[in-house]
């Protein structure tokens, strides 16, 4: 039977450095501190700090974050909150909660929130409103169905 030769994992070491890898992702994306923080909020249930998040969630956050890089780089335009947007987009797509995660889409759903046809068109304030829309439609989606009571009659 053959034996395997992998060496422990220390988990203490591979935290530190999942840690400090988000922790360069978000400097990379350059994502301000408070930003970074609520993205994490509303992915990880309120959690503010990467040292809370669990070995898989902090796995997942650095996914995360390095695919906000890439869109970053595609999207040189885009400012930090409007990659919180598309980051949002993404996980209302993974949470099933829209059909198509794309580009196209994402600017159709901000048109008819705002009447502006573009992300990289919006002001300052039009961004934040379709953050906040977005981070509750995120919240919606992920609680229960309220079912209704017995009907009266």
């Amino acid at each position: 039977m053959p034996t395997s030769h992998r060496q422990p994992v220390d988990a203490a070491a591979q935290r530190k450095r999942e840690l400090a890898r988000i922790h360069a992702l978000r400097a990379k994306v350059g994502m301000a501190e408070d930003e970074y923080r609520d993205l994490m909020g509303t992915l990880y249930d309120g959690v503010r700090s990467a040292a809370d998040l669990s070995a898989q969630q902090r796995r997942a956050f650095a996914k995360h974050l390095d695919l906000l890089l890439n869109a970053s780089t595609q999207r040189a335009a885009w400012g930090p909150k409007q990659l919180l947007a598309w980051s949002l987009w993404q996980q209302l797509g993974d949470a099933g909660l829209t059909r198509d995660r794309g580009g196209v889409a994402l600017n159709a759903w901000i048109a008819r929130q705002t009447a502006v046809d573009r992300i990289e068109w919006l002001n300052a304030a039009q961004t934040a409103s379709v953050v906040e829309a977005l981070k509750m439609w995120l919240k919606r989606g992920r609680e229960p169905i309220k079912q209704a009571g017995p009907p009266h009659g």
